[in-house]
């Protein structure tokens, strides 16, 4: 489900400009650490419980080896990142996903699909990576 998101007063409508800026910075960082090969930066901006597949573990540490193992997907990330992005929300927690088409819940979509959370505190954390299923 693609959510609008709609506001309801001046102070929330400050904390998503903030929350949306937050975002655009992480992806940006994201998109330009993974086309640097830069697997260290990359790991600092994955959260603690990165899922980089799907029955694995939840681990950034994990995730980081992943990633060295397999650096041609770093290049499968960067191309994800530059399309067409999508606002969902899964149990009440707001995720930004890309591709859009991922997002669709009627969509055959079935490769990599990268996944930002918006936590309680407003800010964003890079959580997933991971081909769909």
């Amino acid at each position: 489900m693609t959510l609008v998101l709609t506001l309801s007063s001046p102070i929330e409508a400050q904390e998503s400009e903030s929350s949306d800026s937050g975002l655009v910075a992480l992806v940006d960082q994201v998109k330009v650490a993974a086309d640097r090969r830069d697997n260290d930066s990359l790991h600092e901006l994955m959260s603690e419980d990165f899922l980089y597949s799907f029955g694995g573990s939840r681990s950034r540490d994990e995730a980081t080896a992943w990633f060295k193992r397999r650096p041609e997907l770093l290049n499968k990330l960067v191309e994800v990142l530059s399309g067409n992005c999508a606002i969902t929300e899964y149990s009440t927690v707001v995720h930004h996903l890309c591709p859009a088409e991922a997002a669709e819940p009627k969509s055959a979509y079935y490769d990599y699909r990268a996944g930002f959370r918006l936590t309680n505190h407003n800010n964003w954390q890079f959580v997933w990576f991971v081909a769909g299923d």
